[in-house]
């Protein structure tokens, strides 16, 4: 993706969240980069297949259970260890040859203008802004001051938090669930302008397994604004040592030429916090 993407936000996103998941670390180059184009998500997990299948066939064991990737060779400090670097190998060397030949193909901006032209003659005119509201009630965090680095940085886009204050979070405009995790601590929608929307509750609450949350949807659903998308424990969020900052996060948000965050302190549910042109 880094090396065929043609726009330069898109090449300054996928080279670290590269990086960090060669050091165990996927959520960047997952929420930030494969999901937002899909083709190269289901080729990351063939890769991801093919490399299981040999660590099975070569009956690979670790000594423990801990991070993947480049740290994990402290697991096959045996005489495990060059078959566990060999399945690394074949599984970024598959994803990566799969991606390029199948899974991405980056448009030219000629081609993209002349597809929007395209577009323009042969369908009504969209509005020329859309409004994203709060996803949850609570204190607005801008997002240098979100207490995680990959989302201070715009890592997985530009982004705000909420300090909720009750349990709930919300849709915040009309549009399509693309993307519930197994652990329900996360939702991404596609919503009006082909807005994709990363909503992430808590810090690190992945490890939680889904302990303390209750997903209301299902991929592929239609929803409207202010419908219940999942509940959340808060306490159970506490007890785990987790921060509970409700993360909002514009995955595709170089595409857009003006993206402004509007909101300050108090938001209520469904308030708008940023407008996209």
């Amino acid at each position: 993706m880094a090396i065929k993407a043609r726009s330069v936000k898109t090449k300054q996103v996928a080279y670290p969240s590269c990086l960090s998941a060669l050091l165990g670390i996927t959520e960047p180059a997952v929420f930030g980069v494969n999901l937002r184009f899909m083709k190269p998500f289901v080729m990351a997990m063939a890769g991801g297949g093919i490399g299981g299948f040999l660590a099975s066939l070569f009956h690979l064991r670790a000594t423990g259970m801990a991070i993947t990737g480049i740290p994990g060779t402290l697991l096959y400090l045996n005489e495990q260890l060059p078959i566990y670097i060999l399945v690394n190998v074949v599984s970024f060397g598959a994803a990566f040859a799969l991606t390029w030949f199948f899974g991405f193909s980056d448009k030219t901006g000629e081609e993209k203008k002349a597809v929007k032209t395209e577009k323009s003659n042969s369908l009504p005119e969209p509005e020329k802004t859309a409004k994203i509201g709060a996803v949850v009630t609570g204190t607005y965090v801008p997002m240098a001051e979100i207490p995680d680095q990959v989302f201070a940085q715009g890592v997985l886009g530009q982004c705000c938090g909420i300090k909720p204050e009750e349990g709930k979070v919300y849709a915040p405009f009309d549009g399509t669930v693309t993307q519930v995790a197994d652990t329900k601590h996360a939702v991404g929608l596609q919503g009006p302008k082909g807005v994709e929307l990363l909503i992430h509750v808590g810090l690190d609450t992945v490890d939680m397994n889904g302990q303390g949350f209750d997903v209301q949807v299902k991929e592929e659903q239609e929803v409207r604004k202010g419908q219940l998308l999942l509940t959340m424990d808060l306490k159970q969020i506490a007890e785990a040592g987790h921060p509970d900052v409700v993360m909002m996060a514009v995955t595709n948000s170089d595409d857009y030429e003006d993206l402004k965050w509007t909101a300050g302190g108090r938001v209520a549910a469904g308030e708008d916090v940023a407008e996209v042109g």
